[in-house]
């Protein structure tokens, strides 16, 4: 019986040593998976093009913090071996999950610090067993997976999960049928559906009617909450999408459907009850409470106000003004209001204008300040970017006591990081309003105080993403100042550079100029390329040949350049792309590569001729109705292009001259000065008032906010 018992010791033992080895194996393995983790991510990040703050709190986090983390995990007795070997593999997923999202682009580099944060406060939190939906609520679908990966051999690591789905949901609330369809067994499914409703309701509807999963569908019709319960009721009905907006006046009983039926009849009586409903909204938030259906609510206003103002509006631009803006003769000042705001970059300049100054009529001897307390300063910072890009904001500043002024752009420009989804967007309203500011001493000093404030602000903090947006606006109010007074001093050479074309960057090897025209087979189209080649009638200065695709323009003296114009064929059967398709890829065959790409034809064939610009082209020319609003493709394709654009209307009358002047400029071998082009343009309108009103809307580079903006964010100017 000794020897058994000595047996049975010697086997326990054997069996705890070997345990114990594989233990050491598997923590060893942990460790330097880790440690490949942390080379790995670190020599990716070495040459990646990064705000330099971030890069070095990321290079802290990954030698530094992460070393700390496995001295605290490998050294602390107290944790037994299996939690040791969890929270090691924990740590590795993390960093892997978290190298693949920046590296792709998934994550914005801007939320490496938060994320660093949160993951600590989970990893204690996961650790420990406390509560952590708190730190996953606002986290958003990319760091939320991140969670997800980190933690999942946790015994938390499926709700994780399951809270992350919430998170995606928040974002792509269409897609949130088909994932419960395809997940029966999801655990917050009515927390999805909600979310659903309250964001895209059109899409619960819409599935309602033609389900693919009944079951799902059933899950909808049970649902407790009154606003799901209140789509479900209007699902069926004939008219739903008149009632969709109305879906929480409907839920209150505060609406009936007869009495959207009756305000429907008359489009101002529609309108001012989706205005209504805004303004309910505004109210709310202003007293600390979150209403619902904030999101389809202000989607639907921005819709009504397109549908029945803004495009009528600027499709009767050439009737009279009582029947082009007689939609707004019903309205109230908050309806305008939005119909204005609303109208944004869509809006022709003499429709902005004339909706302005109506709107402004009866703060004449008020103040233009009591217009915006009136709205409670609803979407302050999109009215003064508009009242900046369309000219009118000097006259609204005036009009508005000093003090009023003073504090309207204090808010105007505080705070903008604080949407880190769209800073960018918050940052281009502030600068469209440069122009107006800079001429003003008191108040461009003002701005610039209010910018370096700020930008020492959000460095104390520090959020890097607040940094780099001040930074910009810094580049952005010295580059306006050195377009509207010449003070040249300081301006960033990647601004300074919009001030003229050189003429240099246009030449191929062979000293020619290259250009290509697009042209459409509509009847604008035909008639535009028609009126093109008026300007080249001079046989002795222009060559002009043609084949079944396209024709070639060249000069017979001076500089030589080269123009490649497709044909205005037929666009019923695509023959006009056919020839454009025939004509680049000529191009491409012959090794010629534009730097001068014209665009001749409606807003809607834009992209069109968009998708043929690339690294090559140095000047893009975008004379139609929305060229304003391509500029960030133009940008994304060609980081140098500078764009001339229109807000308006583009015309022949405007883009015969102007491409004749820059030919001209070409031929003679000269850089374009574009506020010197401006001023022979505007001189040669003089007796042209129509030709004169046109040209207003056209936006030199020199001008061009947006693109400029866009470009300076994308490069890391300020790094």
């Amino acid at each position: 019986m000794f020897k058994s018992i000595l047996l049975s010791v010697a086997i326990a033992c054997a069996c705890f040593t070997v345990n114990a080895q594989d233990n050491n194996i598997y923590m060893k393995t942990a460790n330097l998976d880790i440690d490949n983790a942390q080379t790995s991510f670190l020599a990716a990040i070495k040459n990646k093009k990064m705000d330099k703050g971030v890069k070095n709190l990321l290079t802290r986090f990954l030698t530094i913090g992460t070393d700390s983390i496995q001295n605290v995990i490998n050294n602390n007795a107290a944790i037994p071996e299996d939690k040791k070997l969890l929270a090691l593999n924990s740590h590795a997923y993390f960093l892997k999950a978290f190298q693949v999202a920046l590296i792709s682009g998934d994550l914005d580099e801007y939320h490496v610090r938060e994320l660093r944060l949160r993951y600590f406060e989970m990893w204690d939190c996961v650790r420990n067993d406390k509560p952590y939906d708190h730190i996953m609520k606002n986290l958003g679908p990319v760091r939320s997976k991140l969670m997800a990966i980190a933690f999942k051999d946790y015994p938390q690591g499926k709700r994780i999960k399951d809270l992350t789905v919430i998170s995606f949901a928040q974002t792509y609330p269409e897609r949130v049928p088909a994932y419960l369809a395809a997940n029966p067994d999801y655990y917050f499914t009515d927390s999805v559906i909600f979310i659903c409703a309250n964001r895209r309701p059109g899409v619960l509807v819409d599935y309602l009617k033609k389900p693919s999963s009944e079951a799902v569908k059933d899950r909808i019709i049970a649902h407790p909450s009154p606003l799901v319960q209140t789509l479900v009721r209007i699902a069926p009905e004939r008219n739903v999408k008149n009632y969709l907006p109305f879906a929480v006046q409907l839920m209150n009983n505060e609406l009936t459907l007869a009495d959207i039926d009756k305000a429907r009849q008359t489009p101002s009586e529609y309108f001012k009850l989706l205005v209504d409903n805004e303004m309910a909204g505004v109210n709310q938030i202003a007293a600390g409470q979150a209403p619902l259906y904030r999101i389809p609510s202000r989607n639907y206003l921005k819709q009504y106000a397109l549908q029945f103002y803004v495009d009528p509006m600027n499709i009767y631009h050439e009737k009279s003004n009582e029947v082009r803006f007689s939609g707004l003769s019903n309205l109230r000042t908050q309806d305008i209001y939005y119909v204005l705001i609303l109208g944004d970059d869509i809006m022709y300049t003499s429709s902005y204008l004339f909706t302005y100054n109506k709107l402004m009529e009866p703060y004449k001897k008020l103040g233009s300040d009591s217009l915006l307390r009136f709205m409670h300063y609803s979407q302050a910072r999109q009215f003064v970017k508009l009242a900046g890009r369309y000219n009118t904001l000097s006259s609204f500043l005036k009009q508005m006591p000093r003090d009023t002024l003073m504090r309207l752009m204090r808010f105007f420009i505080s705070d903008l990081e604080q949407k880190s989804d769209n800073g960018i967007d918050e940052v281009m309203n502030v600068a469209e309003s440069f122009s107006t500011m800079v001429k003003d001493s008191a108040l461009s000093a003002l701005v610039e105080f209010e910018i370096d404030r700020n930008y020492r602000r959000c460095e104390k903090l520090p959020s890097f993403y607040g940094m780099k947006l001040y930074r910009i606006l810094d580049n952005m109010m010295v580059a306006v100042k050195a377009s509207e007074t010449g003070e040249k001093k300081d301006v960033d050479e990647r601004l300074s550079a919009y001030l003229r074309l050189p003429f240099k960057s246009l030449q191929d090897q062979n000293g020619h100029v290259n250009e290509l025209v697009l042209f459409y087979g509509d009847e604008d189209g035909i008639s535009s390329y028609q009126s093109f080649l008026t300007s080249f009638t001079d046989t002795e200065l222009w060559k002009i040949e043609k084949n079944a695709s396209w024709i070639t323009i060249s000069s017979r003296k001076l500089n030589p350049v080269n123009i490649y114009a497709n044909l205005p064929l037929s666009n019923d059967e695509d023959l006009d792309k056919k020839a454009q398709d025939t004509l680049v890829k000529f191009l491409r065959q012959q090794e010629i590569h534009p730097h001068v790409i014209i665009h001749r034809g409606h807003s809607y064939h834009l992209q069109g001729s968009v998708q043929y610009i690339d690294s090559a082209v140095f000047l893009a020319i975008l004379g139609s109705c929305g060229g304003y609003n391509e500029i960030f493709e133009v940008q994304r394709r060609s980081h140098e292009a500078q764009v001339i654009s229109t807000k308006q209307v583009g015309s022949k009358m405007v883009n015969e001259p102007m491409i004749r002047m820059i030919n001209d400029n070409f031929l003679h071998q000269k850089d374009i000065v574009w506020t010197e082009l401006w001023e022979q343009l505007d001189k040669s309108f003089k007796n042209n008032a129509k030709a004169k009103t046109l040209f207003q809307d056209y936006v030199p580079p020199n001008k061009n906010i947006g693109l400029q903006v866009a470009r300076i964010y994308n490069e890391e100017i300020g790094e």
